[in-house]
């Protein structure tokens, strides 16, 4: 299970600059105890002055998955995820809700 998640990122400013953008994977009914919000993927896009620039962050299996200590292994729960994107987890400017079913995104 492989997930892109695409967004645009504009300098409106005079100079150049980077901006660090990061992906959030929440889940919305967790089964076990979980992060509100976890960290699962990053980038810093360097955009020049003016222009507007396409930024995907690529998501695996694991970026959903949680370790069970009972099965000793990674366990991805079928339901409902909020993917949301941000300068941080306090600064969320961008969300989407995604649902798997079966260890597949529908």
């Amino acid at each position: 299970m492989d997930a892109e998640v695409g967004f645009w990122v504009e300098n409106m400013s005079e100079k150049d600059g980077k901006e660090v953008v990061q992906v959030y994977v929440s889940e919305l009914s967790p089964a076990v105890y979980r992060p509100v919000k976890e960290l699962k993927g990053y980038a810093k896009p360097e955009i020049k002055s003016g222009e507007k620039k396409r930024v995907i962050i690529k998501l695996n299996e694991r970026s959903f998955a949680y370790y069970s200590v009972a099965d000793d292994c990674w366990r991805v729960n079928d339901g409902a995820y909020r993917i949301s994107v941000g300068s941080s987890s306090r600064d969320i400017r961008l969300s989407a809700v995604i649902k798997i079913e079966n260890g597949k995104i529908v």
